[in-house]
């Protein structure tokens, strides 16, 4: 019945159409009091049929109050759900990380590599230390490589991305890095920097997305 309800009228119309029909009910039953004793018959009638009212309009209020509780709970957990995403770290998983490192061994082009968290964008340090590490790990790659403007404060881009001089004729160590960042199931977007070394590519991190 309450399925049944629910696909016909809102919750919120189901809830207030109720309480209206329970109202509407307890006030003629209250009403039926003043029947004069000679319609005796005529009372209990009526008092049964409000009676009857206002049980129908009690089911169906608590009908849409049970659905709109329901839907305000399933929105709290999304939302604390989405809350933990938002504040866990924003790591490199395992998996992630042998599958990159698995299709960057396999590649044999290598050259500078910038890594640029921002530091002022939450966990972006820790991951820039991550990717330090794992391309210590892949071999060959020049270590240490500081970006010769220094350390980048912040990002307006969110989400870990890469930088070269031209989208259209970029290094091709900078290519196999994003291609293996999308086999490891990171979607990793490059954008073009005039300004940047023509020969390098540099791995940003900004902001959580």
């Amino acid at each position: 019945m309450g399925d049944l309800l629910l696909s016909l009228a809102s919750p919120g119309f189901l809830s207030w159409a109720g309480f209206v029909v329970l109202a509407g009910a307890l006030v003629g039953e209250a009403g039926v009091c003043i029947i004069p004793a000679k319609w005796e018959k005529l009372h209990r009638e009526m008092a049964f049929a409000f009676a009857l009212l206002a049980a129908a309009g009690y089911a169906v209020e608590r009908i849409g109050d049970d659905a709109i509780i329901h839907r305000l709970e399933s929105r709290a957990e999304t939302a604390e759900g989405q809350l933990k995403e938002i504040t866990s770290p924003r790591t490199i998983s395992l998996e992630e990380r042998a599958k990159f490192i698995s299709c960057m061994k396999a590649t044999s082009e290598r050259g500078p590599v910038f890594i640029r968290p921002g530091m002022v964008d939450s966990d972006a340090p820790l991951i820039g230390q991550d990717l330090e590490k794992i391309f210590d790990e892949i071999g060959g790659f020049p270590k240490g490589l500081a970006w010769p403007g220094g350390a980048s404060l912040s990002w307006s881009t969110p989400g870990i991305f890469l930088v070269v001089i031209d989208l259209q004729h970029a290094p091709h160590h900078a290519t196999n890095i994003q291609r293996c960042f999308w086999e490891a199931g990171r979607k990793i977007f490059g954008y073009a920097d005039p300004k940047h070394p023509a020969d390098a590519v540099s791995i940003a991190i900004g902001p959580r997305l």
